[in-house]
């Protein structure tokens, strides 16, 4: 590393040194490539100073990491694509500079046909009849074979009317968004009748923060990032085989995005670990992309290269795995990076340091309470609908453990709805904005005996129209969350 060339190569994210110093100072061309300038595996300051101005070299200070590996060659990445791969597309979109065209003017005009095309001429002209100029003419059959085939309708054959009918009836509305249904009725009074009964297949998966073994620790990261790009935080603590704090941080990093956030908050939790002299580390993340890259099986994309490098470099020498968890079982890093953007930065280094909701996600973990992710097998298939379901139990009244479950969440939802153990009583709060669907939810009782650990035989779930109705031993309320 360091073999790009010092003053011609955009090494630095402000273009070539070479059109960025000002023509009165001068160019060192005894200076080639980028180790030219470093010494013992750090910048020699003194240098960047004597050839650059004094602005240039303070960024290359504060901004750049000196390469610390000798004798590779660097490899260069197109930074308008997030593989870093160079295309012509992207080259032409920053050459043009082409300002954002309204809604309005995206709607109306499509580019059908090449820039170049200025005349064409017409094989065949008919008379511009309804059916020829809605459904016949070539761009009403390209458009209706488009979203037919997206339908599995096939077009051939049919008319206006039917494709029509087609589209906006049976198959359209329920064999595409709910694909698994068979004998559809064609009649639309048994159509209604039918969805209005209808019950989907569901999955369900259990989440909850485990125990690190013995002597071990378990790190859980997590990134923020409001916008995406914008304003970013990283959230990490640090748990021992007790489930106890050993280390908890939320801070606010540089605008970015949610991907860096990510990649930052697993650098600086290695870097606190080596710092201590920890060895045997677990590494938690909710981040699909930072495990697979971690793990050697995804390429990482060129923004998060270095911090990439960094954690590879960090986890040499230790007993350090990397694993997947979801959101649900990862909620405590989740809740110190959006604790920093809310509200400043926060550090702790025992149970009592935390604020109230963070100590609450303690003892849940500690407690071994489950999260459960329920998924309709038709949102499965069509990536549009999932619950999750969160049960938890206490001595207080109805009333304000109802409000006490329902404002402490922090899911991202369209209606969460609290049901109790025994009255089945309902309590709704919609946020602004917001309108939830209602959902049927059913789970065989076996199921549930077997997760939930109730070995009780009334631990039941009944079902009706408006949602899930439970039953449990004790004082326990669950909530049910629709996700669009």
């Amino acid at each position: 590393m360091g073999s790009s060339l010092f003053w011609f190569d955009n090494w630095t994210g402000l273009g070539a040194l070479y059109f960025n110093v000002p023509q009165d100072f001068g160019i060192d061309e005894t200076v080639h490539n980028v180790f030219d300038v470093v010494e013992g595996g750090a910048w020699n300051v003194d240098r960047l100073f004597e050839i650059l101005p004094e602005d240039l070299a303070m960024h290359i200070l504060e901004k750049i990491k000196p390469p610390s590996v000798p004798n590779v060659v660097d490899v260069p990445y197109w930074m308008l694509e997030p593989r870093g791969y160079f295309s012509v597309k992207s080259a032409w979109r920053y050459l043009r500079r082409r300002e954002d065209p309204k809604v309005a003017f995206k709607m109306i005009w499509v580019k059908g046909l090449p820039f170049k095309i200025a005349f064409f001429h017409v094989e065949n002209p008919k008379e511009e009849t309804m059916q020829h100029l809605f459904f016949q003419s070539d761009t009403a059959r390209f458009v209706w074979r488009y979203f037919l085939s997206g339908a599995r309708i096939r077009h051939q054959g049919l008319t206006l009317h039917q494709a029509i009918t087609k589209c906006w009836t049976v198959e359209g509305l329920v064999k595409v968004r709910k694909p698994r249904i068979e004998n559809v009725p064609h009649r639309w009074h048994d159509l209604l009748a039918m969805m209005e009964n209808f019950i989907p297949k569901l999955k369900v998966t259990k989440v909850q923060w485990e125990f690190p073994s013995a002597g071990g620790l378990k790190v859980n990261t997590d990134g923020a990032s409001r916008g995406n790009p914008g304003r970013s935080a990283i959230g990490y603590c640090i748990k021992d085989d007790q489930g106890d704090i050993v280390l908890a941080v939320g801070k606010q990093i540089h605008e970015t995005t949610n991907t860096v956030a990510e990649a930052v908050a697993i650098v600086e939790a290695l870097q606190f670990c080596r710092s201590q002299h920890m060895t045997q580390v677990c590494i938690q993340t909710d981040s699909m992309l930072m495990k697979k890259i971690i793990t050697g099986e995804w390429k990482p994309p060129w923004c998060i290269i270095e911090e990439v490098e960094e954690i590879n470099q960090l986890m040499e020498g230790t007993n350090c795995e990397v694993s997947h968890i979801f959101r649900e079982g990862n909620k405590l890093a989740d809740h110190l990076a959006n604790y920093a953007l809310d509200f400043g930065d926060i550090e702790c280094h025992e149970f009592g340091e935390l604020d109230s909701f963070g100590r609450r996600i303690v003892n849940e973990d500690k407690l071994q309470c489950p999260h459960l992710r329920v998924q309709s097998w038709q949102s499965i298939w069509s990536s549009k609908a999932a619950f999750s379901i969160r049960t938890s139990t206490c001595n207080m009244n109805e009333e304000k453990q109802g409000n006490l479950l329902v404002n402490s969440s922090i899911y991202r939802t369209t209606q969460p709805i609290l049901y109790h153990r025994s009255t089945c009583s309902r309590q709704t709060r919609l946020y602004s904005g917001a309108k939830a669907s209602q959902s049927h939810v059913a789970v065989h009782i076996s199921w549930f005996k077997e997760n939930i650990k109730q070995q009780s035989s009334d631990s039941i779930w009944e079902v009706d129209k408006t949602g899930a109705k439970m039953k449990f031993k004790g004082d326990t309320w669950a909530i049910v969350r629709s996700y669009v």
